[in-house]
């Protein structure tokens, strides 16, 4: 992979979503995570504290962020938010220009 892509890979891994708190605990369904394997993966603590999206495969909507209520092997309950494609472009353009004034000081 050139410089470029790997820092592409990296600001996705960063950048594409986090864990919030759910506000309500009365949750009907929850969402399954799905390793890159396509295998059904257990979400534990210790996973949510160190989250690499790029190990699952997430739904990615192109205008609005996916908000997937998700529980824990402990019972522990989160909002899992994927930003959109559009919102990670917005973000990674911001990133660059950022950059590009950096280099030019």
């Amino acid at each position: 992979m050139t410089p470029e892509q790997l820092a592409a890979l990296e600001f996705r891994a960063e950048r594409l979503c986090w864990f919030e708190q759910l506000k309500s605990e009365s949750q009907s369904e929850w969402y399954s995570l799905t390793g890159n394997n396509g295998n059904r993966v257990e979400l534990t603590d210790a996973m949510v504290a160190d989250f690499n999206p790029l190990l699952f495969i997430l739904p990615q909507q192109i205008i609005r962020c996916e908000n997937l209520p998700v529980q824990t092997t402990s019972g522990k309950q989160y909002l899992l938010i994927v930003r959109s494609a559009e919102m990670m472009q917005k973000e990674w353009e911001r990133r660059l220009l950022k950059n590009t004034k950096t280099l030019a000081k």
